[in-house]
Formats: C-alpha cells, sequence, structure tokens
C-alpha cells in the first residue's frame, strides 16, 4: 500500500541512467555477513540467523552528508534476507531501504546486495540496522550511529551504545510456522530480555555462561555519558531505570535532536531509539566509601507476563569490589506501570529549519485514517480462541509477503521503473485515500496529510500496544490519546509547541479486553509531500509477531523528482561470494604491492571509516587511531622493522599488520575498556595469525608484522604456551625466501609470487630478524637461528648502510656478540679455557661502550642491552662451575652487581612516575616494552633471590640491598599487573614464593634443565616455586640465614623511593614473603660498582 506520485517513474529513470552496476572488484565500506548459527543467549544455545558471527551485530558508524556502501552476503541456506537501516530515510537511495517488494528482491542464499546508504544534514543521531524478512530480525540485528558533520549538538565524554531485544528459545521457522498456521499458533511471551546481549536474569557467580549475566556498564566518576537506548525487541515494550541515577536527560529521539527533557527512566519501544545525558558521581562520592556498583533494572510492560532483568553500572575506581555474587532479592528500583504517558506532548525538536517547516492544522489538505486489528481469514473465533488463520490488518487490508512472493509479485519500485505503472491517485480518493489496485496510498507534492492510526480490538475484544514505524521521511509525531482523533482540540497544545520528527511511536492500548470489534485510542502524525521525500516506503507495525513474513505491512511512497539521486535500481547483484573482502583480505601480492610503512614520511593515523572490523569485532576508528600513536612512541623506536605508517593504507591492503598492530598495544593499556576490547578481539586476530602463516609465501609485510608479534607476544595462561619462538622461525624463513639476508639490491621476485620492497625495508627487516631472534634465544636458552659466518658478514654489511637509529645498530651488534660467544661458551670447556672466553666476550662488548649515543634514553636502552647480555652468559658459566670454585665466586659477586644494576635501570622510569588511576601513562610506557626486557629483569631478580637471599651468599648489609631491588621489581610488576593470573601477577607470584622459604640442601640441588644456558636457572626457580605454592607456609622464629631481621642500612640515595607510594608500602611489607626478608622499606638501594 503506496503513497505515490507521477514524478515517482521520472525519479526512476534518472537513477537507472546514474545508476552503476557493481561486481566483485568493488570494494564497498562495510561488510555484513549472514549467517546461520548455533549461538548462545540465555545460556542456552538456540540456531539463529546474525550477522558477521555475533548477537548483536558489528556496531556501524555513518556520517552526516556521507555515502557509505554494505555489502550484504547472505550465506543462509535456503532463505532469503533483506537489510533494512531503521530510521535512515533512504530519500536519496530507495532502492536500498531494504524493504523484500517493495524496494528490492530480496536476496537470495549465496548473493549479495549492495546497499547505498546516505545519511542527510540533520540525521546524526541513534539507529539500528536489522533483516526485514520473516522473524529474523530477533537476532539478526546491531547498532548504527550516524556522527554528527560538525560538533554534536550536546556535550558528553563518552558514549554508551545500549541495544534491547527479546529472547525466545524457539527458533525463527518453528515460531513463523505457528503464526501462519490454521489454527493460529501463538508464540508465547519472550524467555528473557537482552541488553547488548546479555539477558541479566542470572547472578555473575550462578550463570553458566556470560550470555545470562548482567550486562556491566563501566563509567569514570564525574563525567557525562551519552547512553543511547536502541530497541530491537521483537515484542516487548521496556522500561529501566538505575539504582539511584534517577535524573536523566532526553536529548534525541529517533534520529533528531530534542530540546532537552529530564525524566527519571528509560521506556523503549521496538523500532524506537533515545538518547539520555547520564552523569555520573564524582569520585569522592562513589570511590572514597561510597557505593561504587549500581544495579539497572529492566522490565517489560502492557503485555500478560512481565520479564526482568538487571544490568550493573560500574564505576572505574582504584579499589573497585568483586562483582556482586547474587542479584537482589527485591528489585532496587521501581519502575511506574503507567506506560500511554511517557514523554508524551514533551519533546520539542531542536532544528529551527524543521520547527519552522512544521504545518499547522490550516494546511492540512487530507487526513488518512487506518484501523489496527486482528482478523480472521479463515475459520473463527470461538470458546476464547481463535480457531483459523491469524492476520493483523490495516483497514481491513493484510499485507503478507508469504502470499506475495508465491504469486511471483514485482517489488514495487521495479515495477513502477519497468512498467510505468502508478497509483490511481483519483480512484485512491474515492476509497478513503487506498488505491485498490496498486495497493498503495498515493499523495502529490504539496499535499499536507495528517495520518492517524486507530487501536481497533477485534474479534477477541482485546488491545495490544503498537509500536508504528515509517519508513522514509520522518514524521511530526501529533502525539496520542483515548478515544478517538480530534483533530481541532489536538491543534491547540501546539500554540507554543512544536513536536518533534519522528519515525517510530506507540499506538497504546488504554484498556485490556472490552467488547470486540471496538476502537479506542488512537496515534496521529503529520508530514508535507515535497521534492525531498519521494519513494515507495513502508508503514507497519514493529512487533515481528504482528508482521511474520512481512505480514501486516503498508507502504507508503511520497515525494517528487531530485536531481542529485543517484542508486542502483537492479534490485539484486547477482553472483556467488568470490574471494575475501576487504576486512579479510590476505592476498599476498596485493598487500605487497603497496606500502603502507614508508621508508621517510609523516605518520597519518587517521582512519576514513569511523570503525574497522576484523571478523564481526568492531572497534572504534579513533582506537585504532590511539593504538597506532601508542606503537609509533613506544613500540617502533625499540624494533624499527617498519617506517612511517598511514593507517588507512595498512587498513585497506596490509590487513595482518594492522591487526597485529592493534591486538599487541590493546593487551597491553591497563585500561578496563582496552582489556575488554582485546578480550573480544583476541579470537578473531589468533584465527587470523593462524590462516597466516599457512597462507605461503608471506609477503615482507607479514614478516615484519610476525617479527612485532615475537617481540610484544599476547598474553598466555602459561608461559610454555607462548608461541613466539615458533612465529620467529616462520618469520625467519619467510625472509630468507624473500633473500632479505643476502641481497642488498632490490631482486624481482614476481617469479616466486611476492613483491621485493624498498632496500630500507628489506636491510631493516632482516636486521630486526637477526635481533629478535637472537634475544629470543638467549632468553629461552636456545641455540640461535641465525649463527653462520656468512650471516655475520651480511649483517656488519648492513649495519654500514646505516638505516635503523644508532641505539638499534649497537643492540644488533651486541647480539652479534652474543651470538658467537652462546655456540662456544655451551660446550663442555675447562673453567680456564671458559674463564678465556669469558674475557674474549666481556672485552668484545666493553669496545661498544664508547659508541653509545649522548641522550638518556638511548644510553639506558644499550646499557641495559649489555646487561642483559653479561648476565645471562655469566649465569651459563655459573651453573657449569662447581661449587667451590673461586671463578665461580668471582662471577657470583660480579653478575650480583650486573644484576642489581638491571634492576635499577629497568625500574627506574616506573619508581619515579606516579601511579594512580587518573594518569596511566607511566604503566602504559612500562606494559609497552618489549617482553625481553621484561624476562631480563625477572631473571635478575631470581638470580638475586636464589644466590643471596635463598642461599645466604651474602653479608647481611649486602643481602639488605639486594633485598630492597628485589622489592623495586617486585612494585613494577603490581604496579603493572591488571590481572593476577597475567604475566605480571604470575611473576610477582613467583618472587613472593622465593622469598618465602629455603633449604639449607637447595644449594646442592640439580637444575630441573641443565642444557638450556643460564636460562635454566629461571625454570628451577619457577619449578621450586610451584612446590612452595603447593604447601602450606608459615613464618617460623628462629635463627635462619633468612628469617633473622637485616639491620637497616643507613645509605641515602637520590632517587624515587617507595614512601610515595603507601598503598604499596602497606601491602608489600606486611606479607609473609618480607616479613622473612625483615628490611628497611625506605632505604631502596645501596653502593655498588657500575660493572658495564
Amino acid at each position: 500500500m503506496i503513497f505515490s506520485i507521477l514524478p515517482l517513474l521520472s525519479l526512476l529513470a534518472l537513477a537507472a541512467a546514474k545508476c552503476k552496476v557493481h561486481d566483485q572488484s568493488f570494494t564497498p565500506d562495510y561488510v555484513l555477513e549472514a549467517t546461520l548459527k548455533d549461538i548462545k543467549v540465555n545460556c542456552k544455545s538456540r540456531s539463529s540467523v546474525v550477522f558477521n558471527g555475533t548477537y548483536p551485530g558489528p556496531t556501524l558508524h555513518l556520517k552526516e552528508g556521507e555515502t557509505t556502501w554494505i555489502r550484504v552476503y547472505n550465506h543462509v541456506p535456503d532463505q532469503n534476507l533483506t537489510v533494512h537501516w531503521h530510521g535512515i530515510s533512504q530519500r536519496a537511495a530507495p532502492f536500498s531501504d531494504g524493504t523484500p517488494l517493495v524496494s528490492q528482491w530480496p536476496i537470495p542464499a549465496n548473493h549479495f546486495f549492495d546497499y547505498e546508504i546516505r545519511p542527510e544534514k540533520g540525521d546524526a543521531g541513534s539507529y539500528f540496522y536489522h533483516s526485514h524478512v520473516g522473524f529474523q530480525s530477533l537476532t539478526a540485528h546491531g547498532v548504527l550511529i550516524v556522527k554528527d558533520a560538525k560538533k554534536p549538538r550536546y556535550k558528553y565524554d563518552g558514549d554508551i551504545p545500549l541495544i534491547v531485544g527479546d529472547n525466545y528459545a524457539a527458533e525463527d521457522d518453528t515460531i513463523e510456522a505457528g503464526l501462519l498456521a490454521d489454527p493460529f499458533k501463538w508464540s508465547g511471551e519472550p524467555q528473557a530480555i537482552t541488553l547488548n546481549g546479555n539477558t541479566g536474569n542470572q547472578s555473575f557467580d550462578a550463570a553458566s555462561d556470560k550470555s545470562c549475566q548482567p550486562h556491566v556498564i563501566e563509567v569514570d566518576p564525574g563525567k557525562k555519558y551519552r547512553m543511547r537506548f536502541i530497541s530491537a525487541t521483537a515484542l516487548s515494550m521496556i522500561k529501566l531505570g538505575i539504582d539511584d541515577h534517577d535524573n536523566l536527560t532526553v536529548i534525541e529521539a529517533d534520529g533528531s535532536y530534542t530540546k532537552p527533557a529530564i525524566v527519571d527512566h528509560v521506556q523503549v519501544s521496538s523500532g524506537q531509539r533515545y538518547s539520555y545525558l547520564l552523569e555520573t558521581k564524582s569520585a569522592k562520592d562513589v570511590c572514597h566509601g561510597g557505593r561504587s556498583q549500581f544495579w539497572v533494572r529492566y522490565e517489560s510492560r502492557d503485555r500478560p507476563a512481565q520479564i526482568n532483568g538487571y544490568a550493573l553500572l560500574k564505576y572505574r575506581c582504584p579499589k573497585a569490589p568483586q562483582l556482586p555474587k547474587t542479584l537482589p532479592k527485591t528489585s532496587p528500583v521501581v519502575l511506574p506501570n503507567k506506560t500511554y504517558d511517557y514523554l508524551e506532548y514533551t519533546l520539542q525538536g531542536l532544528s529551527e529549519e524543521n520547527n519552522k517547516a512544521f504545518p499547522r492544522l490550516s494546511e492540512v489538505t487530507r487526513t488518512v485514517t487506518i484501523q489496527i486489528n486482528q482478523i480472521l481469514t479463515t475459520g473463527q473465533y470461538e470458546n476464547g480462541t481463535l480457531n483459523g488463520t491469524v492476520a493483523w490488518a490495516q483497514n481491513g487490508l493484510p499485507w503478507k509477503e508469504s502470499v506475495q512472493a508465491e504469486h511471483n509479485q514485482v517489488p514495487y519500485l521495479i515495477q513502477v521503473y519497468e512498467t510505468g505503472k502508478t497509483p490511481n491517485y483519483e480512484l485512491a480518493l474515492e476509497h478513503h485515500g487506498f488505491d485498490p489496485e496498486t495497493k498503495a496510498f498515493p499523495a502529490k507534492i504539496g499535499e499536507v496529510l495528517d495520518i492517524v492510526w486507530q487501536n481497533n480490538n477485534g474479534p477477541t475484544g482485546g488491545w495490544d500496544f503498537h509500536p508504528m514505524h515509517i519508513h522514509g521521511y520522518h514524521v511530526y509525531d501529533l502525539g496520542s490519546g483515548n478515544g478517538t482523533y480530534n483533530a481541532q482540540e489536538n491543534e491547540k497544545r501546539f500554540k507554543n509547541f512544536t513536536p518533534v520528527l519522528r519515525d517510530t511511536t506507540n499506538l497504546y492500548r488504554y484498556a485490556v479486553k472490552g467488547v470486540p470489534h471496538n476502537t479506542a485510542g488512537w496515534r496521529a502524525w503529520r508530514i508535507r509531500i515535497t521534492e525531498e521525500n519521494i519513494g515507495a516506503w513502508m508503514m507497519h507495525c514493529h512487533v515481528l509477531q504482528h508482521r511474520p513474513r512481512r505480514k501486516d505491512s503498508q507502504i507508503l511512497a511520497r515525494g517528487a523528482m531530485q536531481d542529485t539521486f543517484s542508486a542502483p535500481w537492479t534490485p539484486l547483484l547477482k553472483g556467488p561470494r568470490l574471494g575475501n573482502h576487504p576486512t579479510t583480505r590476505t592476498d599476498s601480492t596485493a598487500e605487497s604491492s603497496s606500502s603502507s610503512a614508508q621508508d621517510d614520511g609523516v605518520d597519518d593515523f587517521q582512519l576514513l571509516p569511523f570503525t574497522v572490523s576484523l571478523n564481526g569485532v568492531t572497534i572504534e576508528s579513533t582506537v585504532a587511531s590511539e593504538a597506532f600513536m601508542v606503537f609509533a612512541e613506544y613500540m617502533r623506536p625499540r624494533l624499527p622493522v617498519v617506517g612511517s605508517l598511514s593507517a588507512q593504507v595498512v587498513y585497506e591492503t596490509q590487513p595482518f599488520l594492522f591487526w597485529t598492530i592493534i591486538a599487541i598495544v590493546l593487551c597491553r593499556l591497563p585500561e578496563q575498556h582496552n582489556i575488554a576490547l582485546f578480550q573480544m578481539l583476541r579470537a578473531p586476530y589468533e584465527r587470523l595469525v593462524q590462516e597466516t602463516l599457512i597462507d605461503a609465501p608471506l609477503p615482507l609485510c607479514k614478516v615484519q608484522a610476525l617479527l612485532l608479534l615475537c617481540n610484544w607476544p599476547l598474553p598466555t595462561e602459561k608461559q610454555w604456551k607462548e608461541p613466539s619462538w615458533l612465529y620467529c622461525g616462520v618469520a625467519i624463513q619467510a625472509a630468507r625466501y624473500l633473500s632479505l639476508d643476502r641481497q642488498q639490491t632490490i631482486p624481482s621476485l614476481r617469479v616466486i609470487g611476492v613483491t621485493s620492497g624498498s632496500i630500507r625495508s628489506r636491510i631493516n627487516t632482516w636486521l630486526c630478524c637477526f635481533s629478535v631472534s637472537t634475544s629470543l634465544s638467549l632468553h629461552l636458552g636456545l641455540p640461535c637461528p641465525i649463527e653462520s659466518e656468512l650471516d655475520f658478514s651480511a649483517i656488519h654489511a648492513f649495519l654500514k648502510r646505516q638505516t635503523v637509529p644508532p641505539a638499534f645498530a649497537i643492540e644488533v651488534r651486541i647480539q652479534l656478540v652474543v651470538a658467537k660467544f652462546t655456540s662456544l661458551l655451551n660446550h663442555e670447556l675447562a673453567d680456564v679455557t671458559s674463564s678465556s672466553f669469558l674475557r674474549l666476550f666481556d672485552t668484545e662488548l666493553d669496545a661498544l661502550k664508547n659508541e653509545i649515543p649522548p641522550d638518556d634514553e638511548a644510553k639506558s636502552i644499550v646499557e641495559f642491552a649489555i646487561l642483559d647480555a653479561k648476565i645471562h652468559i655469566y649465569t651459563l658459566l655459573i651453573t657449569k662451575f662447581s661449587a667451590n670454585s673461586s671463578s665461580r665466586q668471582i662471577l657470583l659477586r660480579t653478575a650480583r652487581d650486573i644484576a642489581l644494576r638491571i634492576v635499577d635501570i629497568g625500574t627506574r622510569a616506573i619508581r619515579n612516575s606516579p601511579i594512580n588511576q587518573e594518569d596511566t601513562s607511566a604503566i602504559r610506557r612500562e606494559r609497552c616494552q618489549p617482553k625481553d626486557r621484561h624476562r631480563c629483569l625477572a631473571f635478575a631478580t631470581i638470580f638475586l633471590l636464589k644466590f643471596f637471599i635463598r642461599q645466604g651468599s651474602d653479608l647481611p648489609d649486602e643481602r639488605q640491598v639486594v633485598a630492597n631491588h628485589v622489592a623495586m621489581t617486585q612494585y613494577l610488576c603490581r604496579a603493572c599487573t591488571i590481572d593476577p593470573k597475567d604475566e605480571f601477577g604470575r611473576s610477582s607470584s613467583v618472587f613472593e614464593a622465593l622469598g618465602r622459604e629455603s633449604s639449607s640442601d637447595e644449594s646442592k640441588s640439580k637444575l630441573v634443565l641443565n642444557h638450556r644456558m643460564g636460562v635454566s636457572l629461571m625454570f628451577d626457580a619457577v619449578n621450586t616455586a610451584g612446590k612452595i605454592r603447593g604447601k602450606p607456609v608459615g613464618v617460623e622464629d628462629g635463627d635462619g640465614s633468612v628469617q633473622q631481621r637485616i639491620a637497616p642500612s643507613e645509605t641515602v640515595h637520590d632517587q624515587s623511593d617507595l614512601t610515595n607510594h603507601p598503598e604499596f608500602l602497606r601491602n608489600f611489607w606486611n606479607d609473609p614473603y618480607t616479613s622473612l626478608l625483615q628490611f628497611d622499606p625506605t632505604t631502596l638501594e645501596g653502593d655498588y660498582p657500575i660493572t658495564w
């Protein structure tokens, strides 16, 4: 049923003239893939249609005034599919409205359709997208946000999209079959209501999985948030309130900014969207003694059964409590039962242009009245039961897509284009505005229409509420009421009030039951027909059960010629999916053909799309840009494997490098939202890694990404699960395949399936291959994989080209010394021979001291690298020498001083920086250090614990200095720990365990592994710590060497001490570990020689 005008044909002809057919080579801005998948909802598995594998689907970001192309693949077996962009007017692209049999042919299985979406200026706001076929939209939906072209009309600190939905245990086909059956079978009420996919009806402790836990909404104290509530429910009208947060300000409704309106709770029906400003409490109120967690309660309304659920508003505080173990026994929020008065005659638009354009009653040319009620198309109503086939009708006329489809009905817009037939306006006037031939409501340019919806209780006598939704241009909402519409009385409300433009408003019920076939309740809209709103647009109730297989849908077409209009008239772009879409493209040649990492140039971290996505996980472009900035500031200087970067080009042409940078940064950022984002991104990224490793041949950019992943590996539950050594091997062999290890000129490699890359990038990549692999071998106690004289000669030659920063060049030279000597010293040699080799090793390293760059940061990096090499080689010989060897005793003392210096340098930055919840920059910087730096720090600390605390190989004063430095490392680990089970937390646990008790026979015990060079000591320590943690440990009195009190040191130092961190001191000095050490917390350093 359509409102239409004759210029529609001309417009469609113009569209066809301008259209351009896309093929597989076209690159859309977004890709959505519809699949049938078993998903967990309400802690139960359900076969559901989803987009990009998730429920809800990925969030999409568009911008006012910009065209976005979205390709939708239908991979649902034996089902059609379309996507409707709910609330977007699509007046510039009516073929892309996503309504089957109106604007397009539905997309059959294994085909795709390219949608053209162009929000106009003034459309900034909250929307969503969903399938418009059958019951699929129950799960096939996702958030869509249109950003302002300029600054938002309201200021806020954060954006929180919240999409609500219904959950049915029965699958879509079962529900649809019952609704269309003879006799009719009702679907029943939903089993649960979801908020961002969580039903919130089981506690955090009791739930079998996260899908039925409360959704956690994290906020910072003292901030203002825009909470976007979007209702994608099938049936439910929802009320929602937040405990002790009852001051909400409405600023947007259905994509239109409104003047501020204060409310105390949220109410949304299917298809509606509202934005509320929430001002959070101050840190003083919630983080210092007050509550920092508040329940969010939501309940359904105006249905026979009330469905409830909880979410949790959680403040980010330094000492955040654990999540509540149980749900509240009684609701902490009292929500009103009345629904029909919510924001009625309250919301006024913020747009002066739209307010001035509001037509008054005197301008109305025609009123179209449409009655909503149930009808029986077969059978009869008897004994309180609908015995027959039931449909929801508008003015007695149901719209069933299943029926139209069976008769091969051509979609309306395509029919108009192909036949030229448009609705008969004169005939429609004879039938209350309805053309019975085209089943449309036609309208002419210049008309002003009042559209009045009336609620009739049909044969059962029971009233329902109906969220009425209009596609296309939005309408001025004239309000609602009981009884019947009185235009003159209602117009009095608009003397000093201009209603806002809406697309979904409720036709309420004002009683539950009455005399059958009685009308009570109305909703009125007003629209001016202009040249801007041409098209064929549906009007329908948004309750899914009222429109199975597009049942009970009205269509509205209106508008006129628009010269700038351009849309494809072809209803379906057919063809099976070939290859990969941009977000997961892995073609090696394509990646190598355009360089995103320039040898010389300026970084550009801006991304054109508002979001980027990997296999259904979507992140904001601002988050991705920030990750690139963190990478460039903290990581790239430590491993210059890539040059200047264009984030947009990397995203488009080198996705593995792009997502590797995002992943290694996000997993190290301490903020909770970044942690949560990484947890979502981890699985699809690890799948991408697995696909990449077997996608031979690897181009240069993928080798570079693997090296970054080796230097900054993802966190693992167990250290032995960390796969860097395996990735490193792949990177080295791929680099050799590219001839990076030999050829300094640019060879032609297309014959072997890859492009060569620039000279600088080839040299730098091979130098990084050598540096990363040698460092890993040193820290894992494994042979160096690059160790031939030919390799060493090539590396020396590459260094002479001066393509890397000076500090990194010296680090490579240090690794050359390490690679040459580890293979020698790892053999069984006499003590004298080993000592001779060690002196040569020291001599070569000491020769590099004179070439250290002058700036402090570079000097610290190089010094740390030299000390790292020395302590590992020294420890290798310590484990080989006999316990009574004088050489061993000398090495122990020297290695102790090296270990102390390593701890001093390695913890200096974190000790000299303030650590607080508001400023996480120091933690960020420390966590973004290469992992081998922290491995070295842990190794040095374990060395000190083993030989100078547990075995008492020092005088008390000297043990005091050692204990102070152990505390420094412990402080760093605790400061950087996000979760007790992360790598910093586990290191801290090992240190604590090693300091708790010792054995007099420990020095005589054999190492667990004796063939892994100095790292054997590390494995032994971890093994010992595990044994200690496996049995109860108590503090016993006695005169043991560790238990006795160590006299406080009187050394005064000018570096930051830990008294600046009272929270740490209170926790650290009172635990069993430090009670065994018994050293003065105010004295952290001693005098020791600088030995490097």
